[in-house]
Formats: C-alpha cells, sequence, structure tokens
C-alpha cells in the first residue's frame, strides 16, 4: 500500500511511507518465517536443540540482519525495520534476508564457533553455505538493498604519498593522527603513507 502525503498543494510531500498497521503485517510475515525455518531446522537437523531466539526489529542503517552472541550463546536475532518496510524489498528481504540470518544461528548451534582443530568458523564459511543450501535458499552473502547510513559521518581526505590516490578518514582515526601523531600506510601492495590531502 502506497502513501502520499499531500500539504495544501498538489506536490507529494512523502512517498513511499508506510503505515503502521502495513510495518505490523511485515514484522508478522517475519516471525511467521522464522517459525518455518524452526519446523524446517526440526526436520533437517533432529539432533539439534535450538535455542529460543528473540527476533527484534531495531537495526538501523546499511545492515539487514544480525545474530548478536553473549559468550557462547544467542542473544538474539536483529532485523532492519528500514529495509523490511521499504516496498520494493520487503519480499525478498523475508526470502533471503530471514534465512540468511537464520543459518547463522543454525551454524552456531550445530558448529559452535571453533573447528575440531581450534580454529574460527567462518561467518560465511563452508558450513554456513550448506545450510543455505540445505534450507532452499540462494547462497549469497551480502543484500543489494538500496540504503542509506544510520548516521552522518564526517571525513578527512588524506593522500598516499606513493601512489597518490586519496581515502576519507573518520573523525576519529584524523584525530590520531593529529593527537597522538599516528602515521598510516596504504595497504600492502602500495605501502604509501597517507598524509593530510
Amino acid at each position: 500500500m502506497k502513501i502520499v502525503l499531500y500539504f495544501l498543494s498538489p506536490m507529494p510531500i512523502i512517498e513511499n511511507v508506510m503505515s503502521n498497521n502495513d510495518t505490523y503485517t511485515n514484522q508478522t510475515r517475519c516471525l511467521e518465517k522464522v517459525e518455518l525455518l524452526k519446523t524446517k531446522t526440526a526436520e533437517l537437523y533432529p539432533e539439534l536443540d535450538m535455542p529460543h531466539v528473540p527476533v527484534s526489529f531495531n537495526l538501523r542503517g546499511r545492515t539487514a540482519g544480525m545474530v548478536r552472541y553473549k559468550g557462547a550463546k544467542i542473544k538474539d536475532l536483529r532485523l532492519n525495520i528500514d529495509i523490511l518496510n521499504n516496498p520494493n524489498h520487503t519480499d525478498d528481504f523475508i526470502a533471503q534476508t530471514v534465512p540468511h540470518e537464520w543459518a547463522h544461528v543454525i551454524q552456531r548451534v550445530k558448529f559452535g564457533h571453533r573447528d575440531n582443530y581450534g580454529q574460527r568458523i567462518q561467518p560465511h564459511g563452508i558450513e554456513w553455505k550448506k545450510i543455505m543450501r540445505e534450507l532452499g535458499v540462494e547462497v549469497k552473502r551480502c543484500h543489494s538493498y538500496e540504503v542509506t547510513k544510520a548516521r552522518n559521518v564526517r571525513t578527512v581526505d588524506y593522500q598516499c604519498q606513493k601512489c597518490e590516490k586519496v581515502m576519507e578518514f573518520t573523525l576519529v582515526r584524523h584525530n590520531k593522527c593529529v593527537r597522538r601523531g599516528a602515521r598510516y600506510r596504504h595497504g600492502a601492495a602500495c605501502g604509501g603513507e597517507l598524509k593530510r590531502a
């Protein structure tokens, strides 16, 4: 449903704003998808004792979803409400992002965070890819949704003295250079020192 607000003129002020009812419907669809994934997980992996995983819709910015951990336990599954409520992305978000994050939950329960050799299991490694295929979802690591930053970050331009490429430093990194004399180099390939442009 597309809502267009008019304010004393025929020009639309706000477009593609979803009503609270649509937001509730989208969140309900996500939670229903999680329940379907739980059922499918029980069928695929009957040996797993899946914990209760709270789902929240409080993620902002460019990240579509994430699973947070507290020690060895799963804290919650967070989803980006802004991407979910964008009418251009809602269906794909529910079909792709929700299973993507649920696969991380299965991965942590099934494999832990270290393999038999003590090496950290990669978040999008072979275990996760196998789980995605078994769930019947396209194995895709990153989304391609149109998103905006959660906040604007001021930057300062720095230039490589060797290859002359200009890079943006956040104010935190810039202040480390100015106040503490920190020095940065441009990657392993070039190695040139970065100076304020």
